[in-house]
């Protein structure tokens, strides 16, 4: 499912349209709807990797054998691709999980670097069905990065937003709007450890950064003038 400017099922950011991504175990196929992706955080260094991690296969074998209802239980692959995506990308970011040694939340405030310009036509389109659209140009620009700052059990939200005709960044927190650089917005927000330190003296120690991006907003660049 998807649509275009004129078309009632295109949405915007913050909207709850549906768009397919296709599901496949073993011989079965599955056009599932999505309004956000969750995208993974933990031990992936970028977003493209993250990305990579989303449409890996999975080999379903031993006790975990996919049941076919032709074959009964065999081993199996299981992978998602994209048949569309839509003209604005929002990405759910898995900064909170739950831990099974400790029986709890977390929250993984672990580096995680996202480009202002996200390329998802890169590697052959290796994210997309074979059906997908080929004449369709997946090249987003980062429009927005809200931010969580705090720990799995409460915290503080803001976000970094830049119109769309401009290459302004502004800090949104609250009742407050200010002017910020790209630095702050972006790469300030990737997460991982930070110095802290006595005023006059040099770096002491490292300390995970508990402010980080938490979702990302994406806008097609062919689509920005219909925005």
């Amino acid at each position: 499912m998807g649509g275009w400017p004129g078309d009632p099922s295109w949405g915007i950011a913050g909207t709850t349209i549906p768009w397919e991504v296709m599901t496949q175990t073993g011989d079965a196929k599955i056009a599932e709807e999505f309004y956000d992706l969750q995208m993974p955080v933990k031990g992936m260094p970028n977003l493209y990797a993250s990305f990579d991690e989303y449409v890996k296969e999975e080999t379903l074998d031993g006790d975990n054998q996919y049941h076919s209802e032709r074959f009964g239980k065999q081993d199996a692959k299981k992978g998602v691709q994209f048949k569309a995506l839509p003209p604005v990308l929002e990405l759910h970011l898995r900064r909170f999980e739950y831990d099974f040694q400790t029986d709890a939340m977390v929250k993984v405030n672990d580096r995680f670097e996202f480009p202002t310009t996200l390329d998802l036509d890169r590697g052959d389109g290796k994210y997309f069905t074979q059906d997908a659209d080929p004449n369709a140009c997946n090249k987003y620009r980062l429009q927005s990065v809200l931010v969580h700052s705090g720990g799995p059990n409460g915290g503080h939200y803001y976000a970094f937003v830049r119109p769309l005709a401009s290459e302004q960044w502004y800090r949104f927190d609250d009742e407050r709007v200010t002017k910020v650089k790209e630095k702050q917005a972006v790469e300030e927000q990737f997460g991982g450890l930070e110095h802290n330190q006595h005023p006059g003296h040099t770096p002491q120690w490292k300390m995970p950064k508990i402010s980080n991006a938490y979702m990302l907003v994406y806008v097609r660049e062919s689509a920005l003038p219909e925005i």
